[in-house]
């Protein structure tokens, strides 16, 4: 039987494409960990959305809408989007 190849299709994608920042936010003092996928506004006071998946799901589920939300803006509105807040138990 001939070996398959993976198909390109499902191959992971980078987060650049979507968020300018991807950061892990622990919690320690409530053994809490979560992460955070950002892209700001492209100025100081500008309006931020907030994205927040519960159910254990990651914030990656908003990529596609954050980056859509940023080009429709031409980058006026950023955004946030974490995912459920894991516990920790280290």
């Amino acid at each position: 039987k001939s070996k398959r190849l993976p198909n390109p299709n499902f191959a992971p994608v980078s987060t650049t494409r979507f968020f300018a920042d991807a950061l892990q936010v622990a919690t320690p003092s409530r053994h809490l960990d979560s992460r955070v996928y950002y892209t700001p506004p492209k100025f100081k006071d500008g309006t931020v959305m907030v994205c927040r998946h519960g159910a254990e799901y990651s914030g990656l589920s908003f990529a596609c809408l954050a980056k859509a939300v940023t080009e429709m803006t031409k980058g006026e509105y950023g955004v946030l989007a974490l995912g459920a807040i894991v516990q920790s138990y280290s």
